[in-house]
C-alpha cells in the first residue's frame, strides 16, 4: 500500500475519532482567548483540528533555519500599491491553481512552491486558465527529504532551479518514491529562472506580490490555528506546534491583512477563488507568527514550458513501410481534447496529414507509408488551429524491406549485403524482417534472387 494511500486511511481514521482528538474545553478556551483579545477571527471544529495531534504536526514540515544565499535584490516597481490585491480576482481572472491537501505529509514546502510557481507561470505567460499543476511528490521523493524531513524555501527553489519540477501526471500523488516518475521527466519540467529571499518591510512584500505573483512565506503555527475557520487570524492561544510554508496571494489594507493559500484541502479554511476553503486571511505584523518577516519570490524559465512535446519518433527511430507503428506524445501543459499528426519525408519542407484529428491522449497507431526516406518528421498540433505544436527533435526514417543495410535506397549494395549474412556469416539485418523481401515469412537465397531480379531485371518489387 501506498505511503500517501496509507497517510489518506489515517487521516480518514483519525477524523472519525473526534471524540478522542477533539477537546471541546480547548475549543472553548480559544474562543474565550479570541473574544478577551478582541481578536477577528471565529474558531471552531475542523478537519485538522480533528487530528490526532501526531497527524497534526506531520502537517507541518517548514525547516526555517538554512544557509541564506546572498543575492542582488530587485529594485522596487515604483508602482503604486492599492489598498486590495488579490491574485484570484485581477482583471477579472484567477490566476491561482486549485487548493491542494497535503495530507499527512510534512512536504509543506512543496506545495507552497508548487502553488506559487504555478500562479507566477500563468502570470508570467498571461493565460489565466493555463494548464499548469506542478508534481509536489516529485519535489517530495526526488529531493530525497520524503515526507518526514522537511526543507526550507530556499533550498526547495533551487532545486527546482537546478532539476525542475514536472506536471503532476509524471508523479503522481500516490506516488511512494522517485522511481514512480515517468521516464522522461526531464523534457516535462518547468524550470525556474531565478529567485530571492528577503527580509522585507510590508511595502516591499505588496510589491513583489503585485510585480511578480505570489509569494511564499513560513510562519510559526500554534495549536489555535488548526481550529481557523474564518476572519483575520492572530494568535491568541496555545502552544507552538511547529514551521509551516504558504504563498501570500494577495492583501487587505482595510482588513490588514494577508490573504494566503495553505494546502490542508478544502474542507479547512475561508472559500475563495472558486474552492469552497482551503485559504486563509492573518493579520500584517501583528499575527504573532512572524509571517511575514521574510518571503521569497521568483520568475519562471518560459523556454521550459513544453505545451505539447512528441516522444516517439523522436530521432534516430527506423519504421518499416507498410508496418502500424506508434505515434507517441505527452501534452503536460496543453489541456485540448484533440490533437492534428502530420509526418514529413523532406526534412520539415513539406507536410503531409496522418489524421486531421485524434484524441489527445499521447499515442496514435500509424499505417506507415510505401516509401523510403532518411528525412523524415514527426508533427503533433493542437487540431484547431495548429497551435500549439511538436516536432521530432531529429530524424528518424521510412525503410522498406530489402533495403538491408538501411540507406533508404534498394541497390545492389542491399543484395551483397543479405548474401554476405546469409552465405558468409556477415552483420545481421537490423531488423531481421528487412531481410524477408519476398515476404515469405522466410529470410533464405529466395530474398536475394528476388531483390537482384527487381534490380537487374525490372521484376517485381521489394514488399508485402
Amino acid at each position: 500500500m501506498g505511503k500517501i494511500l496509507k497517510s489518506a486511511i489515517l487521516f480518514l481514521i483519525s477524523f472519525s475519532l473526534v471524540s478522542v482528538t477533539v477537546s471541546s474545553t480547548e475549543l472553548e478556551e480559544i474562543q474565550k482567548a479570541i473574544k478577551e483579545k478582541g481578536a477577528r477571527w471565529i474558531a471552531g471544529e475542523t478537519s485538522v483540528s480533528r487530528l490526532a495531534p501526531e497527524q497534526r504536526k506531520k502537517l507541518l514540515g517548514d525547516l526555517p533555519v538554512e544557509q541564506i544565499v546572498t543575492k542582488t535584490i530587485p529594485a522596487l516597481s515604483g508602482l503604486t500599491t492599492p489598498d486590495h490585491f488579490d491574485w484570484r480576482d485581477k482583471d477579472g481572472h484567477n490566476w491561482m491553481s486549485s487548493i491542494t491537501n497535503q495530507g499527512t505529509c510534512g512536504n509543506c514546502w512543496a506545495h507552497a512552491s508548487c502553488g506559487a510557481l504555478e500562479a507566477v507561470t500563468r502570470i508570467t505567460l498571461n493565460e489565466p486558465n493555463k494548464k499548469v499543476n506542478f508534481s509536489e511528490m516529485f519535489l517530495t521523493w526526488c529531493s530525497g527529504r520524503g515526507c518526514d524531513l522537511g526543507w526550507g524555501q530556499s533550498n526547495t527553489l533551487t532545486y527546482i532551479k537546478n532539476t525542475g519540477v514536472p506536471d503532476e501526471q509524471c508523479c503522481p500523488i500516490w506516488a511512494d518514491e522517485c522511481a514512480d516518475t515517468c521516464n522522461n521527466r526531464y523534457i516535462r519540467s518547468v524550470f525556474i529562472d531565478e529567485w530571492w529571499h528577503m527580509f522585507p518591510s510590508i511595502d516591499q512584500i505588496k510589491d513583489r506580490i503585485m510585480n511578480y505573483g505570489p509569494v511564499t512565506v513560513h510562519f510559526a503555527v500554534y495549536s489555535d490555528f488548526y481550529t481557523y475557520n474564518s476572519g483575520v487570524y492572530t494568535h491568541v492561544y496555545g502552544d507552538y506546534e511547529g514551521s509551516h510554508a504558504v504563498a501570500f496571494v494577495g492583501w487587505s489594507d482595510t482588513d490588514s491583512c494577508w490573504i494566503v493559500k495553505n494546502s490542508w484541502g478544502t474542507d479547512w479554511g475561508e472559500p475563495g477563488g472558486g474552492e469552497e476553503g482551503g485559504w486563509f486571511r492573518i493579520a500584517m505584523e501583528t499575527s504573532g507568527t512572524g509571517i511575514d518577516d521574510e518571503i521569497w519570490y521568483m520568475t519562471v524559465d518560459i523556454s521550459t514550458i513544453h505545451d505539447i512535446i512528441v516522444t516517439h519518433p523522436d530521432g534516430g527511430d527506423y519504421f518499416i513501410a507498410q508496418e502500424f507503428k506508434s505515434v507517441n506524445w505527452v501534452s503536460p501543459y496543453f489541456d485540448g481534447n484533440n490533437v492534428k499528426i502530420d509526418y514529413s519525408l523532406d526534412n520539415g519542407s513539406s507536410w503531409f496529414n496522418i489524421t486531421p484529428t485524434t484524441f489527445n491522449d499521447g499515442d496514435y497507431s500509424w499505417s506507415v507509408p510505401d516509401t523510403s526516406s532518411c528525412y523524415c518528421l514527426i508533427k503533433v498540433s493542437d487540431a484547431e488551429d495548429e497551435n500549439p505544436f511538436d516536432e521530432s527533435d531529429d530524424l528518424f526514417f521510412i525503410i522498406q524491406r530489402g533495403d538491408v543495410n538501411k540507406d533508404c535506397s534498394w541497390n545492389l549494395a542491399d543484395v551483397i549485403f543479405l548474401a554476405n549474412y546469409l552465405l558468409k556469416s556477415g552483420p545481421v539485418p537490423d531488423p531481421l524482417k528487412l531481410g524477408d523481401v519476398n515476404c515469405d515469412g522466410l529470410i533464405n537465397l529466395s530474398d536475394v534472387i528476388f531483390l537482384s531480379n527487381y534490380l537487374l531485371k525490372g521484376g517485381e518489387a521489394p514488399g508485402c
